[in-house]
């Protein structure tokens, strides 16, 4: 496959890349979002001024200026520097405001203010605060760094020239391992290998499923999409690219996990838009959506049954129970607002100990280590929801792991070097044509912002960041080597990682 890079200049004014083409500052998807939300502002204020209650009068009042902030820097963006669909403050943007501010404008103004039998309104105005502070903090970390312009690779030219059949090889032995580990784990839980293949659509689970010491081995699920992403950048033998596909895809279905089906399929869209140099219509994009929505719906409701084995089946639900689990993520927020009653009264801010600590802890296997703690956002989410809240898999968003562990200046602090981190990492769409690795990187590392925002839990979060891209890194390594053109540490050296 060979492919010429989409070619890109540089905004002058503010070192930015930009696609050829790519003129028009103001887009139809930012002008859409910012009308979304000033009408949900307007919403806002009118059940501020017709609220009897002090306490949703203040909700609803700190909302819209929220709100307003939003819609005010995506209006700022949009004309100065542009909006792409496929760079990290889209992501980010758009899954901060659904659960940040659409979500609580909604269940507010339907009356719905507790979850799990805990009212959470009265920590609206803080939450809201550290929220919008946050998002500033993101704001200006984004924009006002200006990385330097991305430099040709002199190491990488005319390196995947005539190399993308020993690239595709190494890509398919490191999808076989990775896809050997996958099954390797669901067998060794007590599930039955037809089960497995057909995602839970076939066969019967064996014996007692549940978990085991070796429970890491569930993230080589991600080391799927990674090496397929290097098999679709690199191979044209269209069987192997489908049937890997969709192998991987049933692999990541029987997971239960909406973030990691959005990698793969959001990953090879966004390699395929970026090299073209253009971008997707907004009714394409729009009705990608709402596809996606009513395929997720599917996938949530039998996620349970897949994961205790009673198999993926959507008989006996109604349409109204098939979006319950969208809902149940939309309340999401309240664990978030409910945080503020446990920090700092019931326990003191944890100092980066669960974010950089237990990291590092969960690194090791309970194989390795039986005695390993458990991890603290156990207690954190029981303390603040109950134990109903834990058992049923609930978490908070990623600002909320910011209060956790800084309080509120490290919401600011924390959302300001996401920012630059953002920034940075959106330079990577910008490689030269011989260097395919850095943009299938980033068109990993695009979807996993996803996951980041909504459930912000860095241990897990970093086990599926280093099984992403480790298959990626080691296929490049392996190619400049093979190439000699390079050595272990080039593709490091290089900023892949």
């Amino acid at each position: 496959m060979q492919e010429t890079g989409p070619a890109f200049m540089v905004d002058r004014r503010n070192h930015a890349p930009l696609l050829s083409g790519d003129r028009n500052k103001f887009s139809v998807g930012a002008a859409i979002s910012i009308a979304l939300i000033a009408s949900l502002v307007l919403f806002s204020v009118c059940m501020a001024l017709g609220s009897s209650a002090d306490k949703m009068r203040d909700s609803f009042l700190i909302l819209a200026f929220e709100g307003s902030v939003i819609a005010l820097l995506i209006a700022v963006k949009s004309h100065y520097s542009g909006i792409r669909l496929f760079e990290p403050f889209t992501m980010v943007t758009v899954v901060y405001t659904l659960t940040l501010f659409v979500a609580p404008v909604i269940e507010f103004g339907l009356g719905s203010v507790s979850r799990f039998g805990i009212d959470v309104s009265g920590n609206t105005l803080f939450a809201t605060f550290a929220a919008t502070l946050g998002y500033i903090a993101f704001f200006a970390g984004y924009e006002l760094y200006h990385p330097a312009p991305p430099r040709r690779n002199a190491s990488r030219r005319g390196a995947d020239r005539g190399n993308s059949e020993l690239v595709s090889k190494v890509a398919l032995v490191l999808w076989l391992l990775a896809y050997a580990l996958c099954l390797y784990n669901y067998l060794k839980r007590g599930y039955g290998l037809s089960y497995i293949l057909t995602a839970g659509f076939g066969g019967d689970a064996a014996g007692d499923v549940g978990e085991d010491s070796l429970a890491f081995l569930a993230y080589a699920k991600y080391a799927l999409v990674g090496c397929w992403m290097c098999l679709f950048a690199h191979s044209s033998n269209k069987p192997v690219l489908v049937l890997t596909y969709v192998l991987s895809a049933g692999m990541l279905l029987f997971g239960g996990s909406r973030s990691s089906l959005l990698l793969i399929l959001i990953a090879p869209l966004a390699y395929h838009y970026i090299r073209a140099g253009r971008e997707p219509r907004v009714r394409s994009v729009l009705l990608a959506v709402f596809a996606l929505v009513f395929v997720f719906a599917a996938i949530q409701v039998a996620r349970n049954g897949v994961k205790l084995g009673n198999g993926f089946s959507l008989a006996g639900y109604s349409l109204s129970e098939m979006f319950t689990p969208y809902l149940n993520e939309v309340e999401g927020f309240k664990i978030y607002y409910a945080l503020f009653d446990v920090f700092p009264e019931k326990m003191g801010h944890l100092l980066g100990s669960q974010m950089f600590g237990y990291t590092l802890v969960m690194l090791i296997p309970r194989a390795i280590w039986p005695g390993k703690p458990d991890a603290v956002i156990h207690e954190i989410v029981c303390q603040a929801m109950g134990l109903q809240a834990l058992q049923s898999g609930n978490s908070y968003p990623f600002i909320g792991e910011l209060f956790v562990e800084f309080g509120i200046i490290g919401c600011f602090v924390g959302m300001l070097l996401f920012g630059l981190l953002c920034k940075k990492l959106g330079q990577l769409r910008f490689c030269d044509g011989d260097d395919k690795f850095r943009l299938i990187a980033y068109c990993l590392l695009y979807p996993a912002l996803f996951q980041f925002m909504i459930r912000g839990y860095f241990p897990s979060n970093c086990m599926m960041l280093i099984f992403l891209l480790v298959p990626v890194l080691l296929v490049d390594c392996f190619s400049l080597v093979r190439k000699g053109s390079g050595s272990f540490s080039g593709a490091a050296e290089r900023g892949l990682m």
